[in-house]
């Protein structure tokens, strides 16, 4: 099995599609105003999403400074942004002619928002070497394939006529050489949900998960923004080798959060924890002295571990191999794999320890061992844990 080491497709659309909803204003950016103060030479006012911004009295016409002080909202456009302020206008800062002054304050405009490493909207025209052809305010920029996207960029031609806020990350020769970045952008709002979903989580919650990545020692799962580890020891009840042996990238999962360590960013989550635990129903079901059907599935020099059933196994000690002869590895008379029957000797639930030994029944025990091997090879079978319904039907066949 091949792992993904590429970054979750489902996180970068989440925060696409959330940073479309963007809580930031950008410059050029049309926005509904209400009034928040009046000065003598200037309105104070609420663009929304908690910033403010001023429109000098000129501005404005009589008919829009009723509109405002009835409580109204008129339209304006920001068009620069100082000491947490946006200064607006009435009109549009996108180039409705050629003139030098208009073309100089639109220049302004854009170094003022490349200083304060504020947002401005942009559209993608075309693609060029090694990037996009960008127009902003009237204005030519370049966008380098690398920063369009979070990651790598697929598709170039999927992003030609959409429009994307964009940083404007250089900005030199009196405006002639503007490059610009949208995928700063996509990370900065990454992290901000990432930080409000780690707010929000909880020791105990449960959550559900894509698996983003495999590693021997475990799984990597995405919980809405925030990746988390499931070791192999919390995938299964049944012992795990790899990951990979019981799980996929793009799987979906549910997990538990069993330890949460914000300051370092480690997220401990268990698959298993959700999971019926099979020692529970094998210890009401079976007792010491049944005899059972199971497979070989490891061997010691001490001896052979035999399953049960998925999740359960037990130990076959090398003194208790049903052979007359001295017994020094189980390979000498067994073999991974191999189906064997086994009589329960020991239950220890405390510590999770079966004993067991190779014994032939007695007669009249051959109609319990029937009954627990009929029981276990349906366990096996469906990969039920849960054994309650499958010892009722048992029951139910031989008494038919």
């Amino acid at each position: 099995m091949k792992n993904n080491e590429n970054p979750s497709q489902d996180w970068l659309q989440a925060a696409e599609a959330t940073f479309q909803k963007r809580s930031r204003i950008n410059l050029g950016e049309r926005v509904e105003a209400k009034l928040i103060s009046k000065a003598k030479d200037s309105f104070y006012l609420d663009l929304g999403q908690r910033f403010e911004g001023v429109i000098s009295k000129i501005e404005l016409t009589e008919e829009d400074q009723k509109a405002l002080l009835a409580g109204e909202s008129i339209t304006v456009y920001p068009t620069s942004f100082r000491d947490s302020l946006f200064t607006c206008s009435r009109r549009p800062t996108m180039l409705a002619d050629t003139g030098d002054s208009t073309k100089n304050a639109t220049l302004n405009t854009l170094k003022e928002a490349f200083e304060a490493h504020m947002a401005v909207d942009g559209k993608v025209k075309g693609t060029n070497k090694g990037g996009f052809e960008i127009t902003m305010m009237g204005m030519r920029a370049y966008c380098p394939f690398s920063q369009m996207e979070r990651g790598y960029c697929q598709d170039p031609q999927s992003h030609i006529g959409r429009s994307y806020p964009f940083l404007i990350t250089q900005f030199e020769e009196m405006g002639r050489n503007i490059v610009v970045s949208r995928r700063e952008l996509l990370v900065q709002e990454e992290k901000r949900l990432e930080e409000e979903v780690w707010k929000t989580l909880q020791k105990g919650d449960e959550k559900e998960g894509k698996v983003t990545s495999l590693k021997d020692y475990g799984a990597f799962v995405d919980i809405g923004g925030v990746e988390g580890l499931v070791h192999v020891s919390e995938i299964s009840h049944q012992k795990v080798s790899k990951a990979s042996d019981f799980l996929t990238v793009g799987q979906q999962v549910k997990v538990l959060i069993k330890e949460i360590r914000p300051e370092e960013r480690r997220l401990s989550l268990s698959i298993k924890a959700l999971q019926e635990d099979p020692w529970d129903d094998f210890s009401h079901r079976f007792k010491v002295g049944d005899f059972l059907p199971g497979k070989v599935v490891r061997m010691e020099k001490f001896g052979a571990f035999v399953q049960l059933i998925p999740g359960v196994e037990g130990l076959l000690h090398v003194s208790r191999m049903g052979t007359e002869k001295r017994v020094s590895h189980p390979k000498e008379v067994l073999a991974i794999g191999q189906e064997v029957s086994v009589q329960l000797q020991e239950m220890d639930l405390t510590s999770r320890r079966l004993s067991l030994s190779i014994e032939k029944p007695a007669p009249a025990e051959e109609d319990d061992v029937k009954m627990s091997r009929q029981v276990v090879e349906e366990a096996r079978a469906s990969r039920k844990t849960t054994m309650g319904d499958l010892f009722a039907d048992a029951l139910k066949k031989n008494g038919e």
